[in-house]
């Protein structure tokens, strides 16, 4: 049994190109493709490869050269001019001279093929015309001037024109080629309508490559060799047919996305795990920036765009992410997210203060808030009630943690811990609570120094200092001074010669900076103060004038 001749425009073989002098060149061929009943078929391609000779010969404004051309189930070559005209509407690239018709009687033109000798309209022909100007949302222009129109509206009445030859298959070369975005918007969803309220083949070339994709049922694309490819958007995207057509070295095409964007350089990653993840895709990709699932150079989470490498902004307007990752640059980053607990297991032999433990829900953000009853705990035990001895001798043996962790970390495994404020907890005794998921940063040791500052520093040494200082009396310069005694304790306990390039780095950072003198601190830890307390390899009291605790 034969399979039904499919209704639509069919091409098996078609050769297209020019005669001259008896002489034939050949622009395309063995062109095999169909545009069907209800689906908008858009015709693609560079300029030059010849997708306006193809539409002038499916129109029969100039003769093939090869193969076959079936509309319907009839061969198109084999119909009369008038027949042609009854089944096909062409509306091509050239502008119409409209003279003095109304838009109503440009629009009118489309019924003469169904006139008789005297080519005027019946009652029923008006009908039909009035239908494709409503049709086409130009209702309103009827008694208009046609050459008074705007280039959007001119393009509509010439549409309900092709519409009103009631046609199965409507061709368009570049109809949108005069309009502005929004009119060029508005024809093509009116296109895509009008194949699926009409039931018709509607076959349409643009250079609108974007908007094309986004609302074509199927694609005719002609690449630079010549070649056609038929599929819809997505299998052409997929194959890879449009990217090696329109990719160059500005702007390659992203089959995600179905948009043109700036070839994002190797590493050049971005993972978005807060706000519209397609939109802010497509405004970093614009920048250069690859969107990916899992590790990435920058990163937007909740409440923040950050950088591998620690620095994080307020996530703020799409224009200011845009504007963020624009100044950024394009160039990855040496800092790449990694997990950390080998790293921490390896730390943890280094002694008691290097231990990591589960996290038990206290998140340490809470004791910068209000680190008044883990300074009184510290006190009790020791004895001291002064506020700023206790205060100083708390936050000591917390920065000796926070230094500790990191660096041993780094040194056993090259990985700094997150270290994050609320998967953190304040340990009084014991190990480290960390949250069984923290993560962490694979980082080379010369970029070590600032993100070590902007982890353990910034996320957490500045609000704790904060919260101390105001709660009671406590010198910042002893604060800081507390902090670097304590992270040359921890490098001085590591013993690995690796780190003391990154340990010198941060001594050099404010506030770190001018803390120390040489080995000796410039400010007291106040632990001497305290009854059961001593004094430190680093105390700054000269021996003659050391004290003897009370």
């Amino acid at each position: 049994m034969t399979a039904p001749t499919p209704d639509g425009l069919v091409l098996s073989g078609l050769a297209v190109g020019y005669k001259r002098r008896g002489r034939a060149t050949t622009v395309l061929s063995g062109l095999d493709a169909a545009a069907r009943r209800g689906e908008l078929t858009v015709l693609l391609g560079p300029n030059g490869t010849g997708k306006s000779t193809l539409l002038r010969t499916l129109a029969g404004l100039q003769p093939a050269l090869g193969g076959e051309q079936v509309l319907d189930g009839e061969d198109l070559t084999t119909l009369s001019d008038v027949d042609r005209a009854r089944r096909m509407a062409v509306v091509l690239t050239d502008r119409v001279d409209p003279g003095l018709l109304t838009a109503r009687e440009l629009a009118g033109l489309g019924r003469h093929p169904h006139t008789g000798f005297t080519g005027a309209l019946t009652e029923a022909d008006h009908a039909v015309v009035s239908w494709a100007l409503e049709a086409v949302g130009a209702g309103h222009l009827t008694n208009r001037q046609a050459a008074e129109l705007s280039d959007g509206e001119r393009q509509r009445v010439l549409t309900a024109r092709a519409l009103a030859q009631e046609p199965g298959l409507i061709l368009l070369d570049e109809p949108s080629a005069f309009l502005d975005a929004p009119s060029r918007v508005a024809l093509t969803g009116l296109l895509r309508r009008l194949a699926r309220d009409r039931d018709l083949a509607v076959l349409v070339s643009s250079h609108d490559l974007e908007l094309a994709l986004r609302t074509a049922d199927h694609v005719w694309l002609v690449d630079r060799d010549g070649q056609m490819h038929s599929g819809t958007p997505e299998e052409l995207a997929v194959g890879g047919q449009i990217a090696a057509t329109f990719d160059t070295d500005d702007l390659v095409f992203d089959p995600a996305s179905g948009t043109f964007v700036p070839p994002a350089p190797a590493g050049g990653t971005v993972r978005i795990t807060a706000g519209d993840p397609a939109i802010l895709g497509r405004a970093l990709a614009r920048e250069g920036w690859r969107p990916v699932e899992g590790e990435a150079d920058i990163e937007i989470a909740p409440g923040h765009v950050g950088l591998a490498d620690g620095v994080r902004t307020p996530l703020g307007s799409l224009g200011e992410v845009s504007a963020w990752a624009r100044a950024l640059g394009h160039a990855p980053r040496a800092i790449r997210r990694a997990g950390c607990g080998p790293a921490l297991a390896g730390a943890a032999s280094f002694g008691a203060y290097f231990r990591s433990q589960a996290f038990s829900g206290t998140p340490v953000a809470e004791l910068y808030a209000d680190p008044g009853e883990a300074v009184r705990v510290v006190g009790a035990r020791l004895g001291e009630v002064e506020w700023r001895v206790a205060a100083s001798t708390m936050q000591f043996g917390y920065a000796a943690r926070l230094w500790s962790l990191a660096l041993g970390a780094l040194s056993a495994g090259g990985v700094l811990p997150d270290l994050d404020p609320m998967t953190y907890e304040y340990p009084e005794e014991g190990p480290v609570a960390l949250s069984p998921g923290e993560g962490g940063w694979l980082v080379p040791l010369g970029e070590a120094p600032v993100l070590l500052a902007r982890i353990v520093i910034d996320g957490h040494l500045r609000p704790l200092h904060a919260g101390l200082r105001s709660r009671g009396k406590v010198a910042e310069g002893l604060l800081w001074g507390n902090a670097a005694a304590a992270l040359s304790g921890a490098v001085r306990v590591i013993g690995d010669p690796a780190l003391e390039p990154v340990h010198a780095a941060l001594l050099a950072m404010p506030p770190l900076a001018g803390t120390l003198d040489g080995t000796l601190r410039r400010s007291c830890c106040l632990y001497y103060r305290t009854p059961s307390g001593g004094y430190c390899g680093n105390c700054p009291l000269p021996a003659t004038r050391q004290e003897t605790p009370a």
